[in-house]
């Protein structure tokens, strides 16, 4: 097998892996479909970086002028690009959004006892019938 097949092949086993949240993998996707004359495939992994909310700044940076070659290799108009970007990845997030409710809508929620800020035991069972926002977070 040759070397670029073999690391297309675990690039995209790594791909897999990670759910395609992993940037820096999406970044050499599109750079090896790129290379292939791939072009379609490479925009769909740089508007995967630029979808992503764990991106560096140089990170987004590259994947945007990659993404703009590649659209200019398509024949698509240089000018119209921020336009196009803007808009684009405005549809992708709704797709995601939309996605991501019909997934959970009218699913129960598992059993989940938690402790709110002020030390009380919070069971989600005994709130049922009623809206609750759970907002998880790390630092």
């Amino acid at each position: 097998m040759p070397a670029d097949a073999l690391a297309g092949k675990r690039l995209a086993e790594a791909a897999r892996l990670s759910r395609n949240l992993d940037a820096t993998n999406q970044m050499h996707l599109g750079e090896l479909s790129a290379a292939k004359n791939q072009l379609e495939t490479a925009r769909d992994h740089y508007l995967t970086v630029l979808g992503l909310a764990a991106v560096t700044p140089p990170q987004r940076d590259a994947a945007k002028k990659a993404l703009a070659d590649v659209q200019t290799r398509l024949g698509e108009n240089p000018a119209e690009f921020e336009g196009w970007l803007t808009n684009t990845l405005a549809r992708l997030r709704e797709e995601r959004r939309k996605a991501l409710i019909s997934d959970m809508s009218g699913k129960p929620v598992p059993p989940l006892a938690l402790t709110d800020l002020q030390g009380n035991k919070v069971d989600l069972l005994a709130e049922r019938g009623n809206v609750v926002l759970l907002n998880f977070f790390s630092a």
